[in-house]
């Protein structure tokens, strides 16, 4: 467990397993780790800027979410790869009351980059850029959940889902939840593809716009592109 501690200037440290360095402040691999009134600020690493979790060989049963609770990521945190300020790899991340902002130079996710198990948001303010796809929020066969969580993303580049880019994985549900000021080429706010249901509950949409791009043409979506699924809204 991490309390009230604030994490300045971590740089990350060389990954085997990925070939580049992961974490600049924080990285997990064999344990879980809860992280509870804390500042990261000016973390950098290709994976994470400011923590990378990843599951590895460890004992069965042990706890390996990454919990995040009334912190704070600022906006000097980045990647060059994925995951501006949080990147984790078959490991359930799950946020709380917390302001999450991250910026990525060369890959997806700005803030938020998860693969397998899902991401789950309560109460939080994510924001970020992204060169890829997933301006704020990417994840890749892990379903996310929103609730009560405002988002705020830009994807340059010709990427897609300014907000939230999903992809092999239907969403839990998008509750309660703001998306302002996002942007892409396609998807300003949600871009969801390959996936079954998109629920969609008491939530607004404002400012939001697609960009398009020279491969693609014209946007698709200011606020919502979504291929393969069923749409629900409330």
């Amino acid at each position: 467990v991490l309390r009230g501690l604030t994490l300045r200037g971590g740089r990350g440290s060389f990954a085997p397993s990925r070939g580049a360095t992961a974490g600049g402040a924080v990285t997990s691999g064999r344990a879980g780790v809860t992280v509870e009134n804390c500042v990261f600020e000016d973390c950098e690493a290709d994976f994470g800027g400011a923590i990378s979790a990843r599951r590895e060989s460890a004992p069965s049963g042990l706890d390996r979410r990454l919990v995040v609770r009334e912190s704070e990521f600022r906006a000097t945190c980045r990647a060059t790869r994925g995951g501006g300020a949080i990147h984790g790899v078959d490991v359930f991340v799950q946020a709380f009351d917390s302001t999450i902002d991250g910026h990525v130079s060369g890959g997806d996710g700005g803030a938020v980059h998860v693969t397998e198990d899902g991401f789950a948001a309560t109460g939080c303010t994510v924001t970020g850029t992204a060169t890829g796809n997933g301006g704020a929020i990417f994840a890749f066969r892990g379903p996310p959940q929103l609730l009560r969580t405002s988002v705020s993303g830009v994807s340059t580049a010709g990427g897609v889902g300014g907000g939230i880019c999903v992809d092999w994985a239907s969403f839990n549900r998008i509750e309660e939840c703001r998306f302002v000021g996002c942007r892409a080429a396609s998807g300003g706010a949600i871009h969801a593809t390959r996936i079954s249901t998109l629920p969609i509950e008491r939530s607004w949409f404002e400012g939001n716009a697609t960009t398009g791009s020279p491969a693609t043409g014209p946007g698709l979506g200011g606020a919502i592109h979504s291929t393969g699924c069923l749409f629900l809204d409330d």
